[in-house]
């Protein structure tokens, strides 16, 4: 198939999902060109390297994608944007060959609703053709339906050839606006197993408790909470050490909430690292803790995929009964789950997995079984080109 995969931005480090999907379609044997707007300057993944998925890629012009973005679209702005997006220094370069119509695709596949809108609009000005097919994560289905209303996708609903929530959440919230029950199917984002070798890691009677988050400092993640929670159960366990990965707009409120809550020498903030990097750190925690919440704006997870590569390698996971989080993670057997903003409790769930080495060995143990079973890469890449030939 020829694939036109549209996402907001390409490539994107914290978007593993998108490129895990990318390169997994390339495997293959499809034909894929990337449009979205230009990364930030910074890490890569190495994959983007080894693909050359760089010389795959086109770049939205200056201010398109903000005009294609609003509802209501201008017919001149439109014209001006078609225009512009159709020209050779643009999304399609003389270099794809004179023998080949760069419009025409099999799919335009997209990541998140609004690009989906993006590229209805597109598919209906001529820019590109081919079947539409829209992934749906989060923050398009909860955040930005407050702005835009919950008509947004009206028209995307009606032309669409195919929707993909992540999660069944999703997909129920979907059909409740309106779409099609019939073009609605779940497909879940999944990690490369294979590069997260099971590891466990039960520490000994002697050794402090290493917990781990791997987040952007933002509302959502709820790493307020597992501060909270920590600090919560000092008294009981002392000798305990939470490494977060990540940063983010939050960052200096959290180091005061620490420094506040007297555990400042026990909170690291680490920064973001790239994926090798990730894995040495996963391999040297006992457990990760994903306390995500539903932010003040309404903006929600989809289904983290550090949850994902973290039960992969083997650490027992403790989350929040949040978003999709519990359609993989079951109480008890494969994790342990706590409600949004409940500090105390995941104070309590935090103690019991330090000292409770059996529960741990359980849940990792589980844990990895079910990313096996719901998350493979490998497995769902097979189902998405079923999905996509399909149409």
């Amino acid at each position: 198939m020829k694939i036109a995969l549209v996402a907001a931005t390409f490539p994107k480090l914290s978007e593993t999902f998108v490129l895990n999907q990318v390169t997994g379609l390339i495997d293959r044997g499809h034909d894929l060109t990337m449009f979205g707007n230009r990364p930030e300057a910074g890490k890569t993944h190495p994959d983007v390297e080894s693909y050359g998925l760089l010389d795959r890629t086109h770049y939205w012009p200056a201010n398109v994608p903000e005009a294609l973005s609003r509802g209501g679209f201008k017919p001149r702005n439109l014209a001006r944007a078609a225009q512009a997006l159709m020209g050779p220094h643009y999304l399609f370069k003389p270099s794809i060959g004179d023998d080949v119509d760069p419009k025409d695709f099999d799919v335009i596949y997209c990541h998140f609703g609004h690009i989906g809108e993006r590229a209805r609009a597109l598919r209906q000005l001529g820019v590109f053709n081919g079947k539409l097919a829209v992934v749906f994560h989060a923050h398009e289905i909860t955040v930005l339906l407050n702005e835009k209303g919950e008509n947004y996708y009206d028209q995307l609903f009606k032309e669409v050839d195919l929707l993909l929530p992540i999660s069944n959440l999703w997909r129920e919230k979907l059909i409740r606006l309106g779409a099609p029950p019939e073009k609605v199917v779940v497909h879940r984002m999944g990690i490369d197993v294979s590069t997260f070798e099971y590891r466990e890691n039960l520490p000994s009677p002697d050794e402090p408790v290493r917990f781990v988050s791997i987040a952007r400092l933002v509302e959502k993640k709820g790493i307020e909470y597992a501060i909270r929670a920590l600090a919560h159960v000092k008294d009981q366990m002392p000798e305990h050490e939470y490494h977060i990965f990540g940063d983010g707009p939050l960052k200096d409120s959290l180091v005061a909430l620490a420094d506040e809550l007297g555990v400042a020498d026990v909170v690291k903030f680490r920064g973001w690292m790239a994926q090798d990097e990730l894995i040495e750190a996963m391999d040297s925690a006992h457990a990760l803790l994903t306390p995500s919440v539903t932010a003040s704006n309404g903006d929600m997870e989809g289904l983290p995929v550090a949850i994902m590569e973290g039960m992969a390698r083997g650490l027992p996971v403790i989350s929040t009964i949040h978003s999709g989080i519990p359609e993989l993670i079951v109480h008890e057997e494969n994790g342990l789950l706590a409600e949004e903003r409940d500090w105390e409790t995941l104070g309590e769930q935090i103690l019991r997995l330090a000292t409770d080495p059996e529960l741990a060995q359980r849940l990792a143990q589980n844990g990895r079984q079910s990313v096996l079973e719901q998350h493979d890469i490998h497995a769902l890449n097979d189902r998405l080109v079923e999905l996509l030939d399909g149409l």
